[in-house]
């Protein structure tokens, strides 16, 4: 295996930046619906709740006529099932592929009150999916302790020239990147083939025999690409497609000092 691979592996983490107090408070708010507020209060809250869980929903302006009184009541009643039930079945863990213990803010189908509407997965029998924009990413690692995901391109995972790969953008305010998490950027199918070495931190892979590929370690922004910013800029001319993607710095370290497609494939995957 080649080092270029490698850094392809290593995959890169993200951080969950969703509040889940928020999400266990409205639960324990529905469940606990009879509670110390003023009648009417709990009303307003019964309408909201109905609606949200597609009831029949009651004129709320009948509330305080005694006639509908027990409709009322037997309606709340059966809120508070509804409500109880959902606490019940959000405040157990579940599996999905190779992933234990999971909870929110991930979901499968069955659990839909139970996750952030961004964090679907799709289970394997072997992995566990969440899809950004239409690119699928394996899930690697979830650290609810440090609320820290690993994840990996699911088409990158033992190839480093997929067909057709695009890039995938990240909402940083739902799943920010952690501070060793750098992009990595892949220039497909270049007309043009680099005499030398230009650059610790551009390197070359081969996916076909008549044409060229270049990656750039950096972030494209960074000072650190000055010398050679002419360069990648015409790779935007003369290459067919390019590819931004997560990377772990300390992998994209690695794959500087030893540039191989096995430390590649490492910092991509793990």
């Amino acid at each position: 295996m080649t080092h270029l691979e490698s850094a392809l592996r290593e995959g890169f983490e993200v951080k969950v930046n969703i509040d889940e107090n928020a999400c266990q408070e409205c639960l324990s708010s529905h469940a606990n619906v009879a509670s110390t507020k003023p009648f009417h209060q709990e009303l307003n809250a019964l309408h909201s709740i109905l609606l949200m869980s597609g009831s029949p929903v009651i004129d709320i302006s009948l509330a305080f006529s005694e006639a509908f009184a027990v409709i009322i009541f037997c309606k709340m009643d059966s809120i508070l099932v509804l409500a109880d039930d959902i606490r019940r079945r959000c405040s157990a863990s579940f599996s999905c592929g190779d992933q234990k213990d999971l909870m929110y803010p991930f979901w499968i189908p069955g659990r839909e009150d139970c996750g952030h509407p961004d964090f679907k997965l799709g289970c394997n029998a072997s992995f566990a999916e969440l899809t950004i924009f239409s690119v699928k990413f394996r899930i690697l690692e979830m650290d609810y302790s440090s609320r820290v995901i690993r994840l990996s391109r699911s088409d990158y995972i033992g190839n480093i020239c997929p067909l057709n790969p695009v890039s995938a953008p990240f909402d940083e305010n739902v799943i920010p990147f952690s501070p060793d998490t750098e992009m990595l950027t892949i220039y497909y199918d270049c007309r043009t083939e680099l005499s030398q070495s230009v650059s610790t931190y551009v390197g070359e892979i081969s996916c076909h025999d008549d044409v060229r590929s270049y990656y750039v370690t950096r972030n494209l922004s960074s000072p650190l690409l000055s010398g050679v910013r002419g360069l990648i800029n015409d790779f935007k001319g003369i290459c067919r497609r390019n590819v931004s993607i997560p990377a772990s710095r300390p992998a994209l370290d690695t794959l500087e000092r030893t540039p191989t497609p096995d430390n590649l494939k490492k910092a991509l995957e793990e």
